[in-house]
């Protein structure tokens, strides 16, 4: 028989679900901080490093949060977490399986290279101005964040600080800097998406 107090967290955890699938944000949130630990943990013990789980967790929150309203009350909110987690390393992978196989594919040789696993600075002037364009883009739309967003992006992406660096730097608990990734990645893709 479960405890009382079980019981009791499944029942704020499916109000937590409901809230969040009526678009409240503070609900979302309190489901990041209840489960990130374990999505992390969960990420890490797939063979990825302490800095792209962090990666990995904010982008399974950010498609958890756009797909809630596909989340079944029957199942577990933490296996289904588990399982975007997943899925995301899988994908991550298969990425980078396909770039690894078109790279060597275009090569004449057989053998493995080093070289043709790790990126190459030697690219063509066209692949060097799509590159700087495409960055252009970007910081034009990181520019439209409001500025709480913009900081930890600009942080993170431009400057390529650690999450915790981050934190440091500008005064903010970890947790704060992790919820703020997670908004701005949604703010920022919804601004790449409506390229006007």
């Amino acid at each position: 028989m479960r405890s009382l107090s079980m019981q009791k967290k499944s029942l704020s955890i499916f109000n937590l679900i409901q809230n969040a699938k009526e678009g409240d944000e503070m609900a979302f949130s309190e489901l990041f901080n209840l489960y990130w630990k374990d999505i992390y943990l969960f990420i890490i013990s797939k063979n990825v490093s302490k800095e792209d789980a962090e990666d990995f967790c904010i982008l399974s929150f950010s498609k958890a949060f756009t797909k809630i309203n596909q989340f079944n009350e029957t199942k577990n909110f933490k296996s289904w977490m588990f399982k975007i987690a997943q899925n995301s390393i899988y994908d991550d992978r298969r990425k980078q399986e396909i770039k690894y196989i078109q790279k060597t594919s275009n090569t004449e040789s057989n053998y493995f290279d080093l070289a043709d696993i790790t990126p190459s600075k030697d690219l063509t002037p066209e692949e060097k101005f799509i590159n700087q364009q495409n960055l252009s883009i970007v910081k034009n739309k990181i520019k439209m964040l409001p500025m709480k967003y913009r900081v930890v992006v600009e942080l993170r992406f431009i400057q390529e600080k650690k999450y915790k660096e981050i934190s440091n730097e500008i005064g903010i608990p970890l947790s704060t800097v992790k919820v703020l990734l997670f908004r701005a990645r949604n703010l920022l893709i919804s601004l790449l998406n409506n390229n006007d």
